[in-house]
């Protein structure tokens, strides 16, 4: 009976979307950013079993340093829930130790029943603030030097990283909501540069053959 009642505590810890959930699509990066309540570049610092005590339960935790605050006015080293059973680019499990991400926050309190977390067997989970990370989404970006790179899948199901934008480029983008639609419009360019380059060349090569 102990072990049914301690269960249910720690179901109660986790998030209620987490639980139960089917993504319809994922949601870009960008679009995590722009959404977010706070955005931090992190250094993962360990990694916090769930705490099964009923007096005070509370999840698995992913604890980061914040390295710099981006959005949001986020200070000192902040707590992050992990989620279960949702997409996610980065599985919040597997953020590496001692590595940097950049991280869209979403702050919430483990008392938040409503919104976000379930009941205790009758009572509400005392107030506890924390933060979480998007699921059904890219939900981090890893910073190498100053390289930021998203977590893609692969079609035999795995994972690879994917060069993204530098760090300050995204700095300067963040505030203007334009992250969005950035992606799109560098592949754009980056196309429309790609077409130029071959008119070119056909020219000079047709040009090279008439002088022949």
């Amino acid at each position: 009976m102990r072990a049914l009642v301690l269960v249910a505590v720690v179901l109660s810890a986790v998030p209620s979307e987490s639980i139960s959930c089917t993504c319809n699509g994922t949601r870009s990066i960008g679009s995590a950013l722009a959404d977010s309540d706070a955005v931090i570049v992190g250094k993962v610092t360990r990694h916090i079993a769930p705490n099964y005590s009923p007096d005070r339960p509370r999840p698995a935790i992913v604890d980061v340093e914040v390295v710099e605050s981006l959005k949001g006015r986020v200070r000192a080293n902040v707590e992050i829930a992990e989620a279960e059973m949702c997409y996610q680019s980065f599985p919040d499990r597997t953020l590496e130790i001692g590595k940097s991400y950049v991280f869209p926050l979403t702050s919430i309190d483990l008392a938040d029943s409503p919104d976000t977390w379930t009941h205790i067997i009758g009572s509400k989970v005392l107030s506890y603030k924390m933060f979480r990370l998007p699921v059904c989404s890219h939900n981090a970006l890893l910073l190498d030097g100053q390289q930021l790179f998203t977590n893609e899948l692969t079609f035999n199901g795995g994972r690879r990283l994917q060069y993204y934008m530098p760090l300050s480029l995204m700095k300067v983008l963040l505030p203007t909501g334009f992250l969005v639609v950035a992606r799109t419009l560098v592949l754009v360019l980056s196309a429309a540069a790609a077409g130029a380059v071959i008119i070119v060349i056909r020219k000079w090569w047709r040009m090279t053959r008439r002088g022949v």
